[in-house]
């Protein structure tokens, strides 16, 4: 493994970790744990997004389609 990967690698946990634990608690003080809990399944979606934004990765048909079945899952979740 080069040092290219690691480096991404350790970016990628530190500067994610730390976001997603920041979001995660500012949802759960804000509209507690049951309510926040579904939030959880959109890391993948918003993954494919960010990658679209960032590195200009096209999501293929079916990773869109996933996302959208996630999300109307979330949406029957919250209701």
């Amino acid at each position: 493994m080069g040092a290219g990967f690691i480096d991404n690698l350790l970016g990628t946990s530190v500067i994610g970790g730390a976001v997603l634990f920041l979001v995660w608690y500012l949802l759960v003080n804000s509209i507690g744990v049951a309510n926040s809990t579904p939030y959880i399944f959109t890391v993948p979606a918003l993954t494919l997004v960010l990658n679209y934004l960032i590195m200009g990765i096209q999501p293929t048909i079916p990773e869109i389609i996933g996302s959208a079945v996630m999300f109307i899952g979330i949406y029957l979740a919250s209701t």
